[in-house]
């Protein structure tokens, strides 16, 4: 995506209705550049399911900007490093010129940035998608100026949130505004704490012994009480399904094969996989 800040916007959605209903699962806004730019999307809340993916280009303002996409691939997971969406929203005083941003790793090397915005009307609002593996990361917003994005020069704010949680936000500042927050690991992705307090609440799930087998007892342990479960076979039927009561699902009805755990799959929903042997 190489041409203004104002060129549009790509966003890569799914359905699991046929096409009825589309949901953004990744997106970028605005210039990233004349260099590829890899991302990785975490595809695990369709797992069991049949979903259809598509890529959807919105041009924008401007004459300025080109869009590519290429090696595009799906792989099963474990082996890739899941990342969690970061959207920064800037919403512009009457000096855009004068506002930039990064985010730097816990080795202080910068992992994402933008700005200046020479090119951005005064008053205007851009937002911006970032997709950041598991760490810690600072957050820093800077004013050339000195005088941060509000209040003498228009009114001025910014909004960092990941997964619905606001990590960062103001306006009113002198030469720059750091936060530092971490992103959790990829099996619980929704945890996200800012300068060391947690402040979203994850379910989390063990499930053993894998595969299963023996007594044909899958015991699962979850943060959660009254937890509703479903199996789901690689072809993505149900195959069993109920309310986790006693900490134990008999699995003795199955054959052998490779499953999918879901909890509360109405939910904040998460999966786990199993492989069940008859002995």
């Amino acid at each position: 995506m190489y041409g203004a800040s104002t060129m549009g916007s790509l966003a890569l959605e799914a359905s699991n209705d046929n096409g009825a209903t589309w949901t953004s699962v990744w997106s970028k806004s605005g210039n990233q550049g004349n260099s590829w730019q890899p991302a990785t999307v975490d595809l695990s809340a369709y797992l069991g399911a049949t979903v259809q993916l598509r890529f959807n280009g919105v041009t924008g303002t401007t004459w300025q900007g080109d869009m590519a996409i290429d090696d595009v691939s799906l792989s099963e997971g474990g082996s890739q490093t899941t990342c969690t969406d970061v959207l920064l929203t800037l919403n512009f005083d009457n000096y855009p010129q004068e506002t930039s941003w990064q985010i730097a790793d816990s080795n202080n090397q910068v992992v994402a940035s933008g700005g200046t915005y020479d090119t951005q009307p005064d008053g205007s609002t851009l937002t911006i998608t970032e997709c950041l593996e598991p760490g810690t990361y600072t957050f820093t917003l800077n004013d050339t100026y000195g005088d941060g994005i509000c209040c003498a020069y228009g009114n001025g704010s910014y909004t960092l949130t990941s997964e619905g949680t606001t990590i960062a936000s103001g306006g009113s500042f002198g030469t720059s505004e750091a936060t530092t927050f971490t992103i959790g690991s990829p099996s619980a992705r929704s945890l996200v704490t800012i300068d060391g307090t947690i402040t979203t609440k994850q379910l989390e799930i063990s499930a053993f012994p894998n595969p299963v087998g023996k007594d044909r007892l899958l015991n699962v342990i979850v943060s959660k009480k009254d937890t509703s479960y479903e199996i789901v076979s690689i072809l993505g039927k149900i195959v069993m399904k109920g309310k986790l009561v006693q900490k134990t699902i008999n699995t003795s009805a199955l054959p052998s094969g490779l499953y999918i755990l879901k909890l509360n799959p109405g939910g904040e929903g998460k999966y786990k996989s199993f492989q069940f042997v008859q002995e």
